[in-house]
């Protein structure tokens, strides 16, 4: 992601992490688009949080945001308050509908938002192409 102009450091205690006590914007490009949270993790003080993707502007002080999301660039400013040290160290994009197959011994079963149900499955083995 690009930080813009503003002032951080790279915080090295345990793994890495933006620290900071001013305003941050991160920005990236996103080839999807839908319905997603954004969970914001570290320690994160009382802040002002705005994202935008696309049409979509959201102002909050949340760390976990639900939003829709739009392809192409996804801004996110923070703005730690009073002065406080903001450290971020992930920024997760969590789709707010989702399905899983999972095989737990010879039994597969879905993971949707809404449940877990057991299904027959076939597995298929794609051949790489070189």
């Amino acid at each position: 992601m690009d930080s813009g102009i503003y002032y951080f450091e790279l915080d090295n205690t345990g793994n890495i992490r933006i620290k900071t006590n001013e305003k941050i914007a991160l920005k990236s490009r996103i080839d999807f688009s839908g319905d997603y949270y954004i969970y914001l993790m570290g320690k994160i003080p009382h802040s002002k949080i705005k994202v935008y993707s696309g049409r979509n502007k959201l102002t909050t002080n949340e760390i976990f945001i639900p939003i829709k999301l739009e392809k192409g660039k996804l801004t996110i400013s923070i703005t730690p308050e009073n002065n406080e040290t903001l450290y971020l160290d992930q920024i997760l994009l969590i789709p707010q509908k989702y399905s899983y197959i999972v095989r737990y011994k010879n039994d597969y079963f879905l993971i949707k938002e809404d449940g877990i149900s057991s299904i027959k499955y076939e597995e298929k083995i794609l051949k790489q192409r070189i």
